[in-house]
């Protein structure tokens, strides 16, 4: 945490926010419907989100109304004595304004831990569409904050923060999920998203290790979870490594050609409560969407593996592999740089 205010102290980082229930008052918005929809409410033209909650509080607009100037703005009620402004619009000369404002402190999300793959130049993607929504994952009666970008088929991005109204920073990432569709919460409060294997459940509060690598990096570029017989039939090509013989086999599915793939041990360091390398156990030179990494491991009830690759944009990204104790599925999380 320490590392991480200082990232943020050094570039104003700030993020989003946690509340209460209330209506927004809103310029131009849409009555967040139900998390399971019915075709009797897409016949009324409901507004459809890219995430959507029971009782969220919510504004977006589409990329092309944010290059055409239009505006839109809410008024939540995050907590008991918290309430905060948001609003979206475009930056001037150039940008995207994805303001969360506390006591006339305004941070602008787009410039601030959101993943610029989402815009382009900093500018909102006509094709894209923009979300802010106020949602009670926890139900401690404050709501997390919640920033989706994507464009409705094949592309999401889904931000949420914490807030903290003692600290000096408030405003604190809690998860960064990629999906394709459109997401939603399930009866726990779960944040269902869509993959190409099919719907993933994610608590809200799966943090990286490195949240300031994280920022600089991007998205990360694979996905990972237990194989299932079809895709090991389905991945005849894929590259294979045996570290626990009778262990489940991981699927390390890539989005897009990897370069100098590493699998590594890591250990926990309580003195910096970080996860660090220990060992390189594997290399190869490149995985592709169709020639993955099968991965034999177990893994035990602590993170002890970690993926490390080169994207196609150069960019070298560490991501750390476990499993949750609460439902059992696999996440990721950015260490950072695995050199160095």
């Amino acid at each position: 945490m320490s590392k991480y205010k200082k990232y943020l102290s050094a570039i104003l980082v700030m993020c989003l926010l946690v509340g209460c229930t209330a209506k927004p008052t809103v310029i131009e918005s849409g009555a967040a419907p139900s998390s399971q929809k019915t075709a009797e409410s897409e016949m009324q033209g409901a507004q459809e989100y890219l995430f959507e909650a029971q009782g969220m509080d919510s504004i977006q607009l589409t990329g092309q109304e944010i290059l055409d100037g239009k505006e839109v703005d809410m008024s939540v009620k995050i907590a008991d004595g918290i309430d905060a402004d948001f609003h979206i619009s475009r930056d001037t000369p150039n940008g995207t304004k994805l303001y969360a404002t506390y006591k006339s402190q305004a941070v602008n999300l787009a410039v601030n831990y959101i993943s610029p793959d989402v815009f382009d130049n900093d500018e909102a993607i006509a094709s894209y569409i923009y979300q802010i929504a106020c949602y009670d994952f926890n139900k401690d009666d404050q709501k997390e904050v919640v920033v989706a970008a994507g464009n409705n088929d094949d592309q999401l991005s889904i931000f949420i923060f914490g807030v903290d109204v003692e600290s000096q920073f408030i405003y604190n990432p809690e998860n960064y999920i990629l999906g394709y569709k459109n997401a939603y919460t399930n009866e726990d409060n779960e944040i269902c998203v869509p993959s190409p294997s099919g719907v993933k459940n994610y608590k809200y509060n799966m943090k990286a290790q490195d949240p300031e690598y994280a920022k600089v990096s991007g998205p990360i570029k694979i996905v990972a979870d237990y194989a299932t017989q079809e895709q090991l039939e389905k991945y005849k090509a894929a590259e294979t490594y045996t570290k626990d013989e009778g262990a489940n086999s991981l699927l390390i599915l890539p989005t897009e050609t990897l370069k100098d793939v590493t699998v590594y041990s890591i250990e926990y360091d309580a003195d910096t409560d970080q996860y660090n390398i220990s060992n390189a156990l594997y290399n190869i030179p490149e995985i592709t969407p169709d020639a993955p990494l099968i991965l034999q491991a177990f893994l035990p009830d602590f993170p002890s593996l970690a993926v490390s690759y080169t994207s196609e944009a150069g960019v070298e990204q560490l991501c750390g592999i476990s499993e949750s104790l609460e439902d059992g599925t696999i996440y990721l999380f950015e260490m950072g740089i695995p050199k160095g």
